[in-house]
């Protein structure tokens, strides 16, 4: 529907002044340059669009925008809820938007969705492959300002940074806009102006040769870089060692201790994270911390574990928390990573685990981009359910993790010199 209003803007198409067609009406009024900007799902129309290839679409503005539906609703195999929504998928998403009187038309449509979202599984499929747009990537023309909140849990920051990815792969015009807010948030007007301005007028603005990237800082001031995630950001790895007393907290550091020793966490989903993540002690949870930062640090880009581990039975969920351990106060989370353990190998298929052998389980962080504050701790915190995202099963899932096998890798602006400087001035 959207491309065809990029076409009838275009003079490609026919439109009507009522339902009953009788009368056509031209838009003689354009110039056919088309500029879309919206935010959640009205700002996912606009990738949908311009992944047609449209002529006519000049200039786009997704603001915390679907740019793969299967990334909304699950990740690595786990079915796993937007921020809030916990239960919903693509069925009750689209029975909430559906807005025609005669309700009967669509509904074979919105039982096919229901038969295979596959909430048993969570795996991908062509299903889910048909409802990723950047598998058009390549189609798309449309200068694309992308806008998206560091802290939006709704829809996940990997959307904005796939598609910014799959924009810089293809060299179509591109920056990016991300603050600390959580789902919506438009780029200032000086912005979007200036975006505008250049693909919908033709005004030589010198958009093209300012900085990519314009991030809202911590302070809430906004900064300008070359490009996103920041070009001096390097993969760090840290090391997990393991805790001196159960259910204590282990360390993160460059180089491993040697231990062969193993640590358990007993699933709760009725635990929420940010206890779990606040807890000096936890059957439920297994943590590893830093040592104090002297200077502050910048992550820009993805995170990921490494994580050895076996399970007693066939099935869990796997979580992993990156955290802010403050000098006083409480920890804050800084991005989340989830995996199914029955699709270690890839998201399209269900390998079932057996229970107490140990496999490597390798998956992302949400993208993010943060400032760790002289003072604080970097912290990982590893655990099975999470009752804000994940589905719920019953408690006593039992995960058996070795720490000298396991890893994070961190993408720190200045890569390991950075990291050991500030630790080093710690002292």
């Amino acid at each position: 529907a959207g491309k065809a209003v990029v076409d009838w803007l275009n003079g490609r198409a026919t439109a009507y002044t009522a339902p009953d067609r009788a009368t056509t009406v031209s838009a003689d009024w354009t110039t056919g340059k088309v500029g879309m900007i919206g935010t959640s799902y009205n700002g996912t129309l606009p990738i949908g669009v311009a992944s047609t290839g449209v002529e006519g679409l000049e200039a786009i503005v997704p603001v915390s925008a679907i740019s793969n539906w299967y990334n909304y609703y699950r990740s690595n195999g786990a079915v796993r809820a937007p921020g809030g929504y916990q239960g919903e998928d693509l069925d009750v998403l689209a029975d909430y938007v559906y807005t025609r009187f005669d309700q009967e038309i669509c509904q074979p449509i919105i039982d096919e969705l229901r038969d295979n979202q596959d909430r048993v599984t969570g795996d991908s499929s062509p299903f889910w492959e048909e409802r990723d747009y950047l598998a058009d990537a390549d189609r798309i023309q449309a200068a694309t300002l992308v806008a998206h909140g560091l802290n939006d849990w709704n829809v996940m920051t990997k959307n904005a940074s796939d598609l910014y990815e799959a924009l810089k792969a293809r060299g179509v015009p591109h920056q990016i806009y991300l603050h600390q807010g959580g789902h919506g948030g438009n780029p200032n007007d000086t912005l979007l102006n200036r975006w505008f301005t250049r693909y919908l007028y033709d005004v030589e603005n010198g958009v093209e040769q300012r900085p990519k990237a314009y991030v809202v800082r911590e302070d809430r001031t906004l900064t300008e870089y070359a490009e996103w995630p920041d070009p001096a950001t390097e993969q760090v790895k840290l090391k997990f060692a393991a805790a001196a007393a159960p259910d204590g907290v282990g360390t993160l550091g460059v180089s491993r201790d040697g231990s062969r020793a193993t640590e358990n966490l007993v699933d709760d989903a009725t635990q929420r994270a940010s206890a779990l993540a606040a807890a000096e002690s936890s059957p439920n949870r297994l943590a590893y911390r830093t040592d104090v930062l002297g200077e502050p640090l910048r992550l820009s880009g993805t995170p990921s574990v490494s994580l050895n581990l076996s399970v007693d039975r066939s099935k869990a969920n796997l979580t992993a928390l990156l955290v802010e351990y403050p000098a006083t106060g409480s920890p804050k989370i800084i991005t989340r990573g989830w995996m199914d353990v029955e699709n270690r190998g890839s998201a399209f298929m269900t390998e079932p685990v057996v229970p107490g052998q140990a496999y490597a389980f390798d998956f992302a962080f949400e993208p993010k981009d943060y400032v760790f504050a002289a003072g604080s701790r970097i912290g990982v915190v590893v655990m099975s359910s999470d009752v804000e995202y994940t589905v719920r099963p019953v408690p006593g899932t039992e995960l058996t993790l070795s720490p000298s096998a396991s890893t994070v890798h961190l993408p720190i602006v200045g890569g390991m010199e950075a990291l050991q400087q500030s630790l080093k001035t710690a002292g």
